[in-house]
């Protein structure tokens, strides 16, 4: 299922996600961030971690279904309805084993400019959960969760955000072989301005990560541990891991001012 993130601040939303997918045991690369058009009152994009086809067909019926003025309580209505009909239909009621049944998880965001307000969503099966701070969903979740524990904060930039979304994915990607390619990043302005990150300043974040996690390099999640095991495993990492991100976000800030290009 790879890995997506959605992380909600007062200024913004932000989602990212690896571009892996594994079909036959093939690996190629599509996007799984879709954005949602032709809103008059809303900004909506979407990331999901699973089969992207999956994602696209389901984001592509959660726009087909909302109003023209729709509003963020109407976006929160339709992702349910929508997400429960699909999951019955296509996941639910599939023939093959529990283990063969197609999987997938979406994050949604959101915003409404003229209430000066912003949602995130994220679905898990058939059900829809509202998301106060951050989350990571898909395979490698674990990974991200288990190296984001700890260097959070409610206050946190909307600079920190993207990095924050940028750096789970990216530990995820080093040490989940499940989850690869580009790391894609979309944020999602108070003022329902959406900007997709240009990868010139994802590369350079990410070489920065590479520096900052170097003490890791050696480091290999066994593949057969759960996620309370890896999360238990990972969190031998936490205190320094807390202690370089203190120190990091300063230098986040000036890589942001150096790269960061709309």
């Amino acid at each position: 299922m790879t890995i997506a993130a959605g992380v909600l601040q007062e200024e913004s939303v932000v989602l990212a996600a690896d571009t892996l997918h594994i079909t036959g045991g093939i690996p190629i690369y599509k996007t799984k961030l879709f954005d949602l058009d032709h809103r008059d009152s809303i900004t909506v994009s979407i990331a999901g971690a699973g089969d992207s086809d999956f994602i696209k067909t389901i984001a592509q019926k959660i726009d087909s279904s909302l109003p023209g003025a729709a509003s963020l309580d109407d976006l929160a209505r339709v992702v349910e309805d929508e997400n429960l009909k699909f999951h019955r239909k296509h996941v639910f009621k599939h023939p093959g084993k529990a283990e063969d049944k197609p999987e997938y998880d979406l994050l949604i965001a959101a915003c409404e400019p003229k209430e000066k307000k912003m949602r995130l969503l994220k679905t898990t099966r058939g059900t829809t959960l509202q998301v106060h701070s951050y989350e990571f969903i898909g395979i490698g979740s674990p990974v991200a969760n288990a190296f984001a524990t700890g260097i959070f904060s409610p206050m946190i930039s909307h600079i920190e955000a993207e990095c924050f979304a940028m750096y789970g994915i990216h530990q995820a990607k080093k040490f989940d072989q499940n989850c690869g390619g580009d790391t894609e990043v979309i944020g999602i302005q108070i003022d329902g301005r959406r900007v997709r990150f240009r990868q010139h300043y994802i590369k350079k974040v990410e070489e920065y990560f590479d520096a900052f996690t170097a003490d890791f390099k050696d480091f290999m999640l066994p593949a057969e541990l759960d996620e309370f095991e890896s999360e238990h495993v990972l969190g031998d990492m936490l205190k320094e891991t807390v202690r370089k991100w203190t120190r990091m976000r300063a230098e986040l800030r000036k890589l942001h001012d150096d790269h960061y290009l709309y």
